[in-house]
């Protein structure tokens, strides 16, 4: 997504990146590494640069995906769209069943009803994307055996949005755009 890209209307969810919580233990040797692994064999970090890592290294990690697409800086390119536009983000909750919590979503306002439909449809019905989402697995019992429960946001790189089970993710997500959840 070129960071000056803007489409009125949703394209296909195709590209999703989940988003892992962010590691538990910050403090040791182990601290500011990220998983090397992430983006495979692509850029380093996918193409974010170190002081982005830094800042994006306590509000969630990311999953590794296993197709090129998410190595070649289609991630930064989204988080510069976000952080372009963020005086315009929007930040919001869908409930998706009575008995679960919402989730919680940033996006442009022009994309606001959409976005709230198609987490909608990701939670329930799932389409075809290059790569599993998983959304819906949170919302099933029992669990599927597959499910990563480390899962808990998602960056649909297709249409610059992201969106999240875990409320306290989202609101260091909101944050780090400066963007009132309230």
């Amino acid at each position: 997504m070129d960071e000056l890209d803007f489409n009125p209307k949703l394209r296909n969810s195709w590209l999703v990146q989940r988003l892992d919580a962010p590691p538990k233990n910050m403090d040791g040797p182990l601290a500011g590494l990220d998983n090397i692994f992430s983006f495979g064999g692509g850029l380093i970090n996918g193409g974010l640069s170190k002081e982005a890592m830094n800042l994006l290294r306590n509000v969630f990690s990311f999953d590794y995906m296993g197709s090129s697409e998410f190595e070649w800086g289609i991630v930064p390119s989204c988080l510069s769209f976000l952080a372009v536009n963020r005086d315009k983000l929007k930040c919001g909750e869908v409930g998706i069943k009575k008995d679960k919590p919402p989730v919680y979503y940033l996006c442009h306002p022009d994309h606001e009803l959409e976005v709230k439909a198609r987490i909608k449809l990701l939670a329930t019905k799932p389409p075809y994307a290059k790569e599993h989402i998983g959304l819906d697995a949170w919302y099933v019992e029992p669990k599927p055996r597959w499910m990563n429960e480390r899962t808990k946001g998602w960056l649909d790189c297709s249409n610059g949005f992201m969106f999240f089970i875990d409320k306290e993710m989202w609101e260091k997500t909101c944050q780090l755009f400066v963007v009132k959840t309230g």
